[in-house]
């Protein structure tokens, strides 16, 4: 006969009740061995403590390369219009000997207009000139 003194019993209940057997372990609810194995297989404050660090640490890393991609692309687009500007220039005749208007449009990329006394035009290489 089973001696209920000298057997221990130790579970990991997966989906699993006491059909079979109802007096062993009658102590032990369903509801228990849930939560027990819950509170076991993984603590939930530990658990949302990693998280929280690889979630934060994702989101920094994402903000770096979402930094890092847009310098990437601002560069490329200035290396298109150097590119296009050296092209045009290395496609004129002769050397300058005049400021011409075409020779004006290859080097200015754009003009902004501040006030009637500050505006300021910005060149393709990337130098700014105020005239005020």
């Amino acid at each position: 006969m089973l001696n209920p003194d000298k057997v221990k019993l130790a579970i990991a209940p997966i989906g699993w009740t006491n059909d079979d057997m109802p007096d062993l372990g009658a102590e032990n609810t369903f509801e228990q061995c849930i939560s027990e194995n819950a509170h076991v297989a993984q603590n939930q404050k530990d658990y949302q403590k990693k998280y929280d660090a690889l979630s934060e640490r994702y989101d920094r890393t994402k903000e770096r390369l979402d930094k890092v991609s847009g310098r990437i692309m601002e560069r490329q687009a200035k290396r298109e219009m150097i590119e296009a500007f050296l092209h045009d220039l290395a496609e004129m005749d002769e050397d300058v000997q005049e400021f011409t208007d075409d020779l004006w449009f290859n080097l200015l990329d754009y003009v902004t207009v501040f006030s009637k006394k500050d505006v300021r035009f910005t060149f393709k290489n990337g130098t700014e000139i105020s005239v005020k």
